[in-house]
């Protein structure tokens, strides 16, 4: 039990308590158990770290805060908090809630373009149409105490206007401790030159220089930052910042200008943590006043300053929810200073913008101000200069009202967003949107001929990522080509473009399956059945009428056996269906291809080119090209650079593909023949082209920025043609009927796919691109200096959580201690844990390592274990009553884990040490008093049995107890409820061997569960739990849970609870209540079940103690914990009626993710 209450103590306890052996007290104690999901560490790193900007004037001390702030990649929907996609994994899945889909983007290049707009500061031109960087993270946590930094910066020092337009940060800066493994060095030497330029830039932005050295932790891929310890994160965060002690983790993506964009995101909060702390104390603030600060005015300063201004993505964003709103579903421009927390929009990019808005309207530098006067959020120890809010401490610093800062705002963005729009050529009733109703779409690709649509989407109830397969003609038809969340299959990418395509009659995408990426590929079959066209005065698509006639015409020329097919065209579909062949799964290790970001199938529907991102951290275009057999394959490497590709497409004249080997680090297109290896470049301009679609007639489109929106242009010659003129987003152009295309267009919040006719498509005047300079060289920075990582060296590890609550009586001492220490990688990890209740001798506690830097998890301690059991000393003797003795279990413990996957592993663990039998005083005293102790049929002249019972259970017994474990677990957790979809499945055994007493005994329990998303948040789980001992009469006895397994029963009553054998049920549907009552950071929901369980020494007993109960009740959630306040009616089914068949009232805490 006592592992239970630790467990709602500490993240870090979560994270790390699965591993920690279950013995004794574990055994006895019933709840539901789930098996936690394995952070799998497929890869081995050989760490090293190198100090970059470091000054010797330096500090390494750090500042005192709460949990990490993490960036997630966002959705293009940008999609309002009713429909947040949701994630899955362990305990702390429910900050998952904000992962979105990430399609690569970036900066727009390395150098900036011109101004944009009014914002006042440079905005990079031309970003790309799936650009956009980090979403919504957790919940913004406090700063703490900046004790400064020793030596010259004693207390706080401003830069100088000469020395913050200097080309060079002064010595004094605190700089950054960049950590890096081995095999990603050439990788770590480009970001540490680019973390060197970007500490520069922001040293001149904040005029302020930090006074703390920071860790910065890369990792060369995505795959490998996701199997970090430092913090508990799943796929969609991009990065994380620590303001407990400043460490920022990320990887380096294998793409530079998204490296420099998530990179200097994240460096803008260190310098915003460490300023707001600096001028706290030079104020003598009462404490740091980070938490004051709202969540979408850090984000949107983060932002801004990674952007360089507002970026041509969020201006069109922004530009959609002004014109676009659609109230129903809360997508509304609301007040300046509203938060929504759950919004990627809301707080990244309007949160942007809003920032861009202070200093453009309030003059440059007022965002700095707020920094610097943050710290009369909470005034200065002697309760001076305090304004209390962040609207009023604008109010003071800018003079106006706080209605007319939100006035003003919505004046601004209004005039800025509407003057555009109205500018537009083409206005979006030129698109045919496309409603496929199956989830929130991510990316798109179709087939040759434009009819056979494939796409990703992801579940708004579950957060599941699928790939569809439809006709265009029959969009109810939709076929389920895949779905993540399972062995084999564990992501489909939910932060990736579009990693799939459809041929005629082909497929293939990709997944990952354990440590990295394998490319599948499958064949399909479509069989459409037609009927006859509407007459004249129906309703028709011209298009679709026009792509028929052409086809008719063209198949009725062609030969005799075209006639048939002739006659086919000039029918319309009723009914499309697919059937999916056999899947092939390419696996890439042999290359040291880790992660694929994109592919094309060939014109021949079989080769394949892709992106692949080596080990080494580096991408490249490779060919994929399957043998005879369908099963073989080769693979053949197309381009040997240090510059990114991005994405691609196949055409008849080769493959066209994006790449940042450009003057300024802008992604232009270039073209590819695979037999050759002959490079073109198509496109040249100092902006981002992305999307490029190369058809089978030769033509080349791609989507790029421009001054209204995301529009396709087309590459002809040296030139460029603008074929659209919308206010919007296109992005994933491919073929359509008729010569059009089809796009995923932005429109109202939402990703939908939408056809633009051939007619549509502008055919304006050639623009001459100049051909341009050779490729920009990349920053780079020696590592020559650099150090091994010592794990052992005292600096390398720090406390973590330390918790404790102590209390005194007559009785003794009771209350708990917990205490973490782990090193910097959090890769080793000692606990301790000590619940005292009283006596020495019940005292339960451990003190447990954990080794989780490779694969195989291990770990080892000391532990002492204090149980109870029903004694079954007397169990021959009729005239004795039943009793609870207690049992002491001590002495050291190892651990092994050995993960399959990430869903499914065993366990085993050996305890070793001494077992000893003990009576409470108030059981001791009673098996003196025989009339406390024995029954009526005991002969009146029988004693206590005390003596009796010490002598059978004398000495401290020697004792092995080994045991292992089996769990498999898909559970997905919503951040409203809990699990919610998914099932696990626990079996556990364990073997007490006492080799010198001839005594032994084993437990079995199994354990599992299974949830079924209905709609929204509501859900209905059925879990089942079984447990049975047999051996010596020493076997332990189990004690259920009632307020988890029968809440019809009264909790601690041992004639239903308690037992050598037991098993219970649970059929629940949970409901959101919300909707009744709204109070802030409370989720209110009602459940409505029936348990059905038992305990005893035998089955026969069991059954005879058999419990019905139905359950009414109400949960309330409140960030990590739930309050669950149930009420239970036990039934009579044949068996004594618990509680006299009154009413049982449970309310108990309990963590909502465990």
């Amino acid at each position: 039990m006592s592992g239970r209450i630790c467990l709602l103590l500490s993240v870090v306890l979560v994270a790390t308590a699965w591993l920690i052996p279950a013995t004794a007290d574990a055994q006895v104690f019933v709840y539901p158990r789930r098996p936690s999901q394995t952070n799998v560490r497929w890869f081995d790193f050989d760490w090293h770290h190198v100090d970059v900007l470091i000054g010797p004037e330096a500090s390494g001390e750090t500042i005192k805060d709460s949990g990490p702030r993490m960036h997630y990649a966002p959705h293009d929907t940008a999609h309002g908090p009713e429909t947040q996609p949701l994630g899955q994994g362990g305990p702390w899945d429910w900050s998952a809630a904000r992962t979105m889909h990430y399609a690569p983007g970036g900066t727009g290049g390395w150098a900036q373009g011109g101004k944009q707009g009014q914002a006042g500061k440079q905005a990079q031109v031309g970003m790309q149409a799936q650009g956009g960087m980090q979403a919504q993270g957790g919940k913004q946590a406090q700063g703490g105490e900046d004790d400064g930094a020793k030596g010259k910066i004693e207390g706080d020092r401003e830069l100088s206007e000469s020395e913050a337009q200097a080309d060079d940060v002064p010595p004094w800066t605190g700089g950054v401790r960049l950590f890096f493994y081995e095999r990603e060095r050439e990788v770590a030497e480009w970001a540490a030159g680019f973390i060197e330029v970007m500490y520069r830039e922001l040293v001149k932005d904040f005029d302020y220089v930090p006074r703390k050295t920071f860790s910065y932790f890369l990792y060369s891929s995505y795959h490998e930052f996701l199997q970090t310890n430092l913090f508990p994160i799943q796929e969609g965060v991009l990065g994380v910042t620590s303001p407990r002690n400043l460490d920022v983790t990320l990887p380096y993506f294998g793409d530079h200008a998204m490296f420099r964009d998530v990179s200097k995101h994240e460096l803008a909060h260190e310098f915003t943590i460490q300023k707001v702390g600096s001028y706290a104390k030079k104020n003598k603030a009462a404490i740091n006043p980070l938490m004051k600060l709202p969540l979408w005015f850090i984000e949107g300063l983060a932002e801004y300053y990674a952007k360089d201004g507002l970026d041509p993505r969020t201006e069109t964003l922004v530009r959609d929810l002004v014109v676009n709103p659609d109230a129903r579903r809360g997508y509304v421009l609301e007040g300046f200073f509203d938060d929504r927390v759950r919004s990627f929009l809301w707080t990244y990019k309007l949160g942007q913008a809003r920032v861009a808005f202070l200093e453009e309207t309030y003059g440059e530098g007022t965002i700095q101000r707020v920094l610097e006067e943050s710290y009369r959020l909470v005034g200065t120890e002697e309760g001076k200069d305090r304004v209390g809010s962040f609207p009023a401490l604008l109010t003071a610093l800018t003079g106006d009202s706080r209605k007319t800062i939100s006035t003003r705002f919505q004046n601004w963005v209004k005039r800025r967003h509407f003057r555009t729009y109205l500018d537009a050529d083409q206005s979006p009733g030129i698109l045919q949107e496309y409603d496929t109703g199956n989830g929130i779409i991510q990316a798109l690709s179709t087939s040759p001929d434009g009819r056979v649509l494939m796409y990703r989407s992801i579940s708004p109830n579950t957060g599941q990522r699928q790939l569809y397969l439809v006709d265009h003609r029959d969009p109810e038809d939709a076929l389920t080509v895949a779905a993540d969340g399972k062995p084999g299959l564990e992501s489909l990418h939910p932060i990736a473009g579009r990693n799939f395509d459809v041929g005629k009659e082909t497929l293939a995408f990709v997944a990952r399956q354990d440590e990295r990426d394998l490319i599948y590929f499958q064949p399909y079959k479509r069989t459409v059945e037609w009927a006859e066209v509407p007459s004249a005065d129906d309703e028709g698509d011209e298009e679709e009428a026009s792509a028929r006639d052409t086809e008719k015409t063209k198949l009725a020329a062609a030969d005799d056996k075209a006639v048939a097919r002739a006659e086919e065209a000039a029918k319309q579909v009723s009914d499309v269906d697919f059937e999916l062949g056999q899947r092939v799964k390419y696996r890439l290790d042999a290359w040291n291809i880790i992660g694929v970001d994109t592919l094309a199938l060939g014109p021949d529907g079989r080769r394949i080119a892709f992106v692949g991102l080596r080990e080494n951290g580096q991408k490249d275009l490779y060919l994929l090209e399957p043998k005879k057999d369908g099963k073989s394959f080769t693979v053949k490497r197309l381009t040997d650079d240090v510059y990114a590709e991005r994405e691609i497409s196949w055409g008849s004249d080769g493959i066209a593909f994006t790449s940042d080997a450009t003057e300024k680090g802008h992604y232009n297109i270039f073209r590819l023949e695979p037999d050759t290896r002959k490079i073109e470049r198509l496109t040249f301009e100092n902006r981002d082209h992305t999307s490029p679609r190369m058809l089978d007639d030769g033509r080349v489109f791609f989507v790029a920025y421009d001054e209204v929106g995301a529009n396709v242009y087309q590459a002809v010659g040296p030139g460029l043609v603008r074929k659209t003129g919308l206010a919007t987003a296109l992005s994933d152009l491919s073929p359509a009927p008729g010569d059009g295309l089809w796009a995923l267009q932005y429109h109202e919040g939402r990703q939908r796919p939408a056809r633009i006719p051939a007619s549509r498509l502008l055919t304006g005047d050639i623009s001459t691109q100049s051909v341009q300079a050779a490729a920009y060289p990349l920053p780079e920075r020696s590592l020559d200096k650099s150090e091994r990582y010592d794990v052992w060296s005292l600096d390398s590890w720090e406390v973590g959580t330390v918790f404790g609550i102590v209390g005194a009586s007559s009785e003794g001492i009771a209350g708990q201690i917990y205490a973490t220490s782990y090193d910097k990688l959090r890769d080793h990890t000692v606990i301790f844990n000590m619940l005292a209740s009283g006596s020495v001798e019940s005292i339960d506690g451990s003190l447990f390592y954990i080794n989780q830097e490779n694969r195989l998890v291990w770990g080892g301690g000391l532990f002492q274990d204090v149980g109870y059991r029903l004694d079954r000393t007397f169990k021959d003797d009729g005239t004795v009553n039943r009793f609870i003795s207690s049992e002491r279990f001590f002495g050291v413990t190892g651990t092994a884990r050995w993960p399959f996957d990430r869903f499914t592993f065993v366990q085993g663990s050996l305890a070793i040490g001494g077992l000893d039998f003990f009576l409470y005083d108030g059981t001791e005293a009673c098996l003196q008093d025989p009339n406390c102790i024995r029954n009526n049929t005991a002969p009146d002249d029988a004693g206590g049995v005390l003596d009796q019972w010490e002598a059978e259970n004398d000495d401290v017994r020697f004792q092995l107890e080994p045991s292992v474990s089996l769990g498999y677990n898909t559970i997905r957790y919503h951040p409203q409820t809990g699990p919610f979809m998914g099932h696990s499945l626990l079996l556990t055994g364990t073997y007490d061997w006492q080799p010198f007493r001839q005594n032994g005994y084993t437990n079995i329990r199994f354990d599992a569960e299974k949830y079924w998303s209905l709609w929204g948040r509501t859900n209905l789980f059925l879990r089942g739990g079984t447990g049975y001992t047999f051996g010596s009469r020493f076997a332990r006895s189990f004690f259920l849970s009632s307020f988890d397994t029968i809440r019809g029963v009264q909790w601690g009553d041992f004639d239903y609870l308690l037992g050598r054998s037991f098993f219970f049920s649970t059929a629940e549907l949970q409901f959101p209540l919300n909707f009744l009552v709204r109070v802030p950071f409370l989720d209110l929901e009602g459940i409505t079940g029936v348990d059905f369980g038992a305990a005893g020494d035998d089955f026969a007993e069991v059954w005879d103690r058999r419990v019905l109960d139905y359950v009414l009740g109400v949960n309330f959630g409140l960030g990590p914990f739930v309050f669950r306040l149930h009420f239970a009616k036990p039934f009579d089914i044949g068996a004594p009626v618990p509680n006299n068949g009154d009413w049982n009232t449970n309310f108990s805490l309990s963590w909502r993710y465990w």
